[in-house]
């Protein structure tokens, strides 16, 4: 039967590949999982490096735009033919592009067990660059793919760009997890699969282990047999482990999961990469950003400075959070060196330029309700932050019975981007609910929450 689904997202990250990836190449990780209304949902992360947008490629080599700019195409064939063809573009604004990370864009589809093949395409100012899998989509499997990530948290709230829901849990998506010895833990994902209550049982016992090696095949650590009573369905393991002690490098993870009589593994790779002084060294004291650092307590550090989260990548984000006030004062005078457009001239513009947006943010954007929501926290404030003043704003009402406001911001000059955003309380409270950038998620349902074809025409015309 083919494909039966298929849903892409793009967002920022700092990654690396599934397998021990070329820095100068795209990398893609997959993970299966048994669906029985759909067959097997494979999930794919795709991580592009900023290198390859930032270069310039020679001529005929397929480049696409500027620098910033990339195109993504993805086929699934099988036996059939060719069963799901989709392709997307995206512009990395400037100021991600000196960052040394990578893309993320999320996809998945479904398809029935079998074996097919999936070709990517990636196509930016550094040239075309094509990935080839062999996807073996398994029948009454035992276990998904084990998923690794540098966070998996609990929450009700929506996915974000860059992050995968499974039940309950968000999971953070990585191509090849970066874990920080300032951070090191590890978490992982497995579903469990079982015969749906077969032989009369109505609960499903499994236990798992986890054994990890490094780069050479030196066995590094093994947990201990975790049992778990699921429904005869199955079910989840979710966890943690404390990499503490292990050097920086490359690790190999298997799962043993044991259920139903059965035991089979599933593996996954990770890097561990260590944070040490010398990263962190100090610019010159006597710059204009040293000097208004140094004058910053700790509680005015942490709040001017903690939109930069929005402009850092995974791995940079992970450690300036973890860093104490005099090393994240280091941290901050060398990110804004790196960045300063200026030079050695007096000034830096784009700290400047970055105050300024907090600034405004604050200021035009902030949330009453029970307590005060600083602008920068609010999505008009994240957007403003990250792309600056809209090239167009158009402000528009919903019928007098929801007396709603909406408001489109509207970005032409460097790009072609459109932001969306509903007071979906009255109180002035602006949500995201659609967007065309595709590092932002957009709300499934955001024409019915305008509430009539009339706004949606608006929205669309604008």
């Amino acid at each position: 039967m083919g494909v039966k689904a298929a849903a892409f997202a793009a967002a920022l990250s700092l990654l690396s590949a599934q397998a021990e990836p070329a820095r100068d190449t795209p990398s893609l990780a997959l993970y299966r999982f048994s669906r029985p209304e759909r067959g097997v949902l494979v999930s794919g992360v795709l991580s592009i490096p900023f290198a390859l947008l930032r270069d310039v490629a020679a001529p005929g080599a397929g480049e696409a735009g500027g620098p910033g700019v990339y195109e993504c195409q993805v086929v699934v064939s099988g036996a059939e033919g060719e069963l799901f063809k989709d392709s997307w573009s995206q512009e990395i604004a400037d100021s991600l592009l000196a960052s040394g990370g990578s893309t993320v864009d999320l996809f998945s589809f479904a398809v029935d067990p079998g074996t097919y093949r999936l070709a990517v395409r990636v196509r930016s100012a550094g040239g075309a660059f094509d990935i080839e899998r062999e996807i073996e989509a398994f029948a009454d499997p035992r276990a998904s793919d084990l998923v690794l990530s540098q966070e998996i948290r609990r929450t009700e709230r929506e996915a974000s760009a860059g992050e995968i829901r499974k039940g309950p849990y968000v999971i953070v998506a990585s191509a090849l997890p970066a874990v920080t010895s300032l951070s090191p833990r590890l978490f992982y994902y497995v579903e469990i699969y079982g015969e749906g209550g077969a032989g009369g049982s109505d609960s499903l016992a499994a236990q798992t282990r986890l054994t990890a090696w490094d780069s050479a095949g030196r066995q590094v650590f093994q947990t201990s047999w975790k049992t778990l009573l699921l429904p005869a369905s199955g079910g989840i393991d979710v966890g943690g482990v404390n990499l503490r002690g292990l050097p920086s490098g490359s690790y190999t993870v298997e799962a043993a999961v044991q259920a139903g009589g059965e035991t089979v593994t599933r593996a996954g790779r990770f890097r561990l990469i260590g944070v040490r002084e010398p990263m962190l060294a100090a610019a010159p004291v006597e710059d204009e950003v040293s000097r208004g650092l140094a004058e910053l307590n700790d509680a005015e550090l942490d709040s001017i400075y903690k939109p930069l989260a929005y402009f850092l990548a995974a791995e940079q984000k992970a450690v300036f959070e973890a860093l104490a006030p005099e090393a994240r004062r280091r941290f901050l005078r060398e990110y804004f060196a790196r960045r300063d457009p200026n030079g050695p001239q007096p000034g830096n513009a784009f700290h400047d330029e970055y105050l300024e947006r907090v600034e405004y943010a604050n200021q035009y954007f902030y949330e009453r309700g029970g307590s005060i929501r600083p602008g920068w926290l609010t999505d008009r404030g994240r957007i403003y932050l990250r792309y600056g003043a809209p090239d167009d704003v158009f402000r528009g009402n919903l019928p007098e019975a929801q007396r709603r406001d909406f408001v489109v911001w509207k970005y032409s000059r460097d790009r072609d981007l459109k932001f969306v955003f509903l007071d979906e309380t009255g109180f002035g409270h602006f949500n995201l609910i659609y967007t065309n950038d595709r590092t932002e998620a957009s709300r499934p349902n955001w024409q019915g929450l305008l509430g009539s074809p009339e706004a949606v025409e608006m929205v669309n015309r604008f």
